[in-house]
């Protein structure tokens, strides 16, 4: 599973990188506060093997896990705040989609597959969020442990 906490880093510093983000988390254990908003948070899910084929004597995994982004901000007022949110959805979705086999050489592509509703924790007047839910498909060389 090598692979697939290296696809995992990349991701991380990929969300880092967008404009104004102020925090990134990995499984984080409470919601975010105001000071750290935006904010984008990596929940982990297990990975299944899709496919299994042998590779030198070795075996070779295709696997796909599904990852949950969690992404809030700081509206400026609540008429504005759900339309500034799709805008950061964008920057976000421009970051998991820049060059997606550049995750690791392993990653065989990323889809989306759903939002989630809107999430309005209660830290902040105009503080709103969205789950998006997405996959990412990879291949395990078990030749690389």
């Amino acid at each position: 599973m090598l692979q697939r906490e290296k696809i995992l880093e990349e991701l991380e510093k990929r969300m880092t990188l967008i404009s104004g983000i102020q925090f990134v988390a990995r499984n984080p254990e409470k919601q975010p506060s105001y000071n750290d908003l935006p904010c984008v948070s990596i929940f982990e899910m297990p990975d299944t093997v899709d496919e299994m084929s042998q590779r030198g004597g070795k075996p070779s995994y295709k696997r796909s896990f599904q990852i949950v982004l969690e992404v809030f901000i700081s509206g400026s007022t609540a008429t504005l705040a759900s339309k500034e949110l799709m805008a950061f959805v964008k920057l976000v979705k421009v970051a998991l989609h820049a060059a997606p086999y550049g995750l690791d050489k392993t990653c065989r592509g990323i889809r989306e597959d759903q939002y989630g509703r809107v999430l309005r924790p209660g830290v902040g007047e105009h503080v709103i969020g969205i789950g998006l839910a997405i996959t990412i498909f990879y291949v395990e060389d078990i030749n690389k442990y």
